[in-house]
């Protein structure tokens, strides 16, 4: 499998967002998604992180090439070094849940 470049996972973020109607905002080098004010995602460079839930962050973490985040426990950070579908699958997933939760769903 071809090795990830932080301009695919740039352009992978970005499609889940327009998928959802959010719209990229910057943070100092930050790319960030924000949904009714509040932060949900943040890519810089090769890194994406999601803010999901304390739980579900602490599992997704376990997740290959997840971590936790320095942002909090309710965040969870992934620098995938390859594209397949499960690694497609995460990014579409968490965005989703972390957009979901900022709106109280």
């Amino acid at each position: 499998m071809p090795r990830s470049h932080p301009a695919e996972l740039a352009e992978l973020v970005a499609a889940a967002a327009a998928d959802l109607g959010i719209e990229a905002g910057l943070e100092g080098d930050a790319t960030t998604y924000s949904v009714d004010q509040t932060i949900v995602v943040s890519i810089v460079g090769a890194t994406v992180e999601f803010r999901l839930r304390a739980d579900v962050a602490a599992a997704a973490a376990r997740t290959a090439e997840a971590c936790p985040s320095p942002r909090g426990p309710a965040w969870v950070a992934f620098s995938p070094t390859t594209f397949d579908r499960f690694t497609r699958d995460r990014i579409e997933a968490w965005f989703e849940f972390a957009a979901r939760q900022a709106k109280g769903a």
